[in-house]
């Protein structure tokens, strides 16, 4: 991304609007609970009921809970599911399968599943999502560490900035990380999905401007999604740290 901030690079990115949202974590029903704080008290597994059972055979939790959080997205902005595009942002991919895999490799035989291993791909929560929602347009899948938010979001304000869409379903998250390597982090599993528009001047919106930013410490992929979310919910003037080299203006409807 580059550090320039000019006035024809602020004019290219569209004001956005969140037109509808999803989220999934295993004690958290939706959005509404999580700035709540309200929790199951036992975790519950993602049903990703869209996808038909023999595709839905060894997917992993992040599969799983990125579908439910994008269909629910899509319920929320009155879309049916194949009338926007796609972008699927993980930092980690599907790193439980990937263990798996690693597993299995040094068990018996070093046989590796092949129903593991088709599903170990960083695009399979979008692969599986388009096929069971009948979805043809245009899907890609974003890993960019700490800044995959950042990079999801400047591509779905391009898709609909450049006029190429009119909605695009930006899917964040990651899944807990598993042992052995969970000592190297220990954020939960969560996903947010956001149905991306442009903004209307009667509903709270935001611009994307590059140039140098202070970004909080980030402890789990979703969380400049979550603080765009309740940025917008305040409705309030102000500017937002998303990734390095990316902010978001926010500003209130007219």
């Amino acid at each position: 991304m580059t550090n320039e901030n000019t006035g024809a690079n602020a004019s290219a990115m569209p004001r956005l609007a969140i037109a509808g949202r999803g989220y999934w974590a295993p004690q958290v029903p939706n959005f509404e609970a999580y700035f709540a704080g309200t929790r199951h008290e036992e975790a519950v597994k993602p049903n990703c009921s869209i996808v038909a059972s023999r595709m839905r055979r060894a997917t992993s939790t992040l599969t799983r809970m990125s579908i439910d959080a994008a269909t629910e997205a899509a319920k929320s902005a009155d879309l049916a599911l194949d009338q926007f595009a796609c972008v699927f942002g993980s930092a980690h991919g599907e790193i439980q399968i990937a263990v798996d895999q690693m597993e299995m490799m040094h068990e018996g035989e070093g046989q590796i599943s092949p129903a593991r291993f088709k599903n170990s791909v960083h695009n399979t929560a979008g692969g599986l999502f388009s096929i069971a929602a009948k979805n043809r347009g245009f899907s890609t899948a974003i890993a960019a560490g700490p800044d995959t938010f950042a990079a999801c979001l400047l591509e779905s304000a391009l898709l609909i900035g450049t006029g190429e869409e009119t909605h695009v379903l930006c899917v964040i998250g990651d899944e807990a990380l598993p042992a052995p390597i969970d000592r190297f982090g220990s954020h939960t599993s969560q996903v947010v999905a956001l149905i991306l528009a442009s903004a209307r001047e009667d509903q709270p919106g935001f611009t994307l401007r590059t140039g140098a930013t202070a970004l909080p410490e980030i402890l789990h992929t979703a969380e400049p999604a979550l603080r765009l979310v309740r940025a917008l919910d305040e409705g309030a003037e102000a500017t937002l740290p998303i990734g390095r080299g990316l902010s978001a203006t926010i500003s209130p409807a007219s």
